[in-house]
């Protein structure tokens, strides 16, 4: 399951080449990431694993980068979450959630970990 969800409301408003996507990943300081085989398709395209906090955490993001998922720590979800934000243009908007749709809600431009894993906390639960 999904622990964070984060996507453009509408896909066909941005999309980015795979090896563009795959470089800012790659940029992200201090996360020693492996890549994954891509199974793919379209929700799988380019993954990733690392270990958060001790535990094993997988990365996802869609064909043309419409969407990103993280499983395995909500607090890794939060700060990816929050990277997928930087890298979407400003004026395209995106969504973040987890994958029962408990929560829905926009993920402003310049929004930082801090500021997403204290909403998370009052209005989700414990970061982990």
């Amino acid at each position: 399951m999904a622990e964070i969800l984060a996507f453009l409301k509408d896909r066909s408003s941005w999309e980015a080449p795979r090896e563009l996507l795959a470089a800012r990943f790659d940029e992200i300081p201090d996360l020693e990431a492996t890549p994954l085989p891509s199974p793919q398709s379209e929700m799988r395209d380019l993954g990733w694993s690392f270990v958060h906090d001790g535990r094993a955490v997988e990365a996802w993001l869609a064909v043309g980068g419409w969407g990103l998922s993280v499983d395995g720590s909500s607090e890794a979800g939060v700060a990816l979450a929050v990277w997928y934000r930087s890298i979407v243009p400003a004026d395209v908007e995106v969504r973040v959630s987890d994958s029962m749709y408990s929560f829905d809600e926009p993920l402003e431009s310049g929004v930082t970990v801090e500021e997403l894993g204290s909403w998370y906390e009052e209005h989700v639960g414990e970061l982990y």
